[in-house]
């Protein structure tokens, strides 16, 4: 374990709000929730090669899923790129390679980085080009006209250092895309540390959005469009989220719903997710 400060303001100087699974959730003056202290980086990082949290097994159920959402999202990204087809992507935490199938379909240039060497692999058995590795490792003399995060910022050990690397590597007024819980929503506000997102072993800092705006700000961007963002995933995975707020709920829905039905997608917005898309501004 190790001592954090808050990301944005460089300090330890959050009040604690509550403590799960053994671990301390501090709420600084500015509104950033962290954990304090976290597991070192070269923890959390054999943690994630072992899959045991943001495994790939996970992703590999929910990919057909995720690539639907995924295409939508483009769609609205691509609303505010200013620059001419096709696009030179970078996809940070690319995890099995959903996004990346979603751009090769387009014929874009992308290439995806991760920590987890598994989820690197996978990506290049399905063809496509990721390395193993952290945006901090990139090259700077090679430009992106995007730059992708999606559900990766709280899992950071320093998001302002990363947020900048970013910065450095987008082209001029390349654009930045985020996704990350939000700690504002009233969904968090009503289930407190219940809160599924609140996962202290994998995310160690929690945004709203003045929060977030606040960060990219410092970091050399302007927000241009913040909305909540749902998922698709089946009804047997929701029924199983449920389980985070109601064991008893989540285990009569799953003995009352039918095996064909639990297979069946639908499309979840807890309003307790945000989308951000940002610009490079110097």
């Amino acid at each position: 374990m190790e001592k954090s400060v808050c990301c944005l303001c460089k300090k330890d100087e959050g009040i604690l709000i509550f403590k799960k699974d053994k671990y301390s959730f501090l709420k600084c003056p500015c509104g950033i929730i962290y954990v304090n202290p976290r597991d070192t980086f070269t923890k959390l990082k054999d943690r994630y090669n072992k899959n045991e949290v943001s495994g790939i097994f996970d992703y590999l159920t929910t990919r057909e899923d995720d690539v639907v959402n995924f295409r939508k999202r483009l769609k609205v990204i691509e609303m505010y790129s200013k620059k001419e087809r096709p696009l030179k992507i970078l996809d940070v935490g690319c995890n099995v390679g959903a996004f990346l199938e979603v751009v090769r379909d387009k014929n874009f240039i992308a290439r995806g980085i991760d920590i987890n060497k598994s989820a690197v692999e996978e990506v290049k058995k399905r063809g496509m080009n990721a390395k193993v590795g952290i945006l901090e490792d990139e090259v700077a003399n090679e430009k992106f006209d995007l730059i992708v995060m999606g559900d990766l910022i709280e899992h950071l050990v320093d998001p302002q250092t990363t947020l900048k690397k970013a910065n450095n590597l987008l082209s001029n007024e390349g654009i930045l895309f985020l996704s990350t819980p939000d700690a504002g929503s009233i969904m968090a506000k009503l289930t407190k540390k219940k809160w599924l997102h609140y996962k202290p072993k994998e995310h160690i800092y929690y945004f709203n959005r003045k929060t977030i705006t606040k960060l990219l700000n410092r970091t050399g961007f302007s927000v241009l469009n913040i909305y909540p963002t749902g998922r698709i995933r089946s009804i047997g995975t929701i029924i199983h989220k449920i389980s985070e707020y109601s064991p008893l709920i989540s285990k009569l829905a799953n003995s009352v719903t039918p095996k064909s039905l639990k297979n069946k997608s639908m499309t979840i917005n807890n309003y307790d997710e945000i989308a951000i898309i940002a610009q490079k501004t110097n």
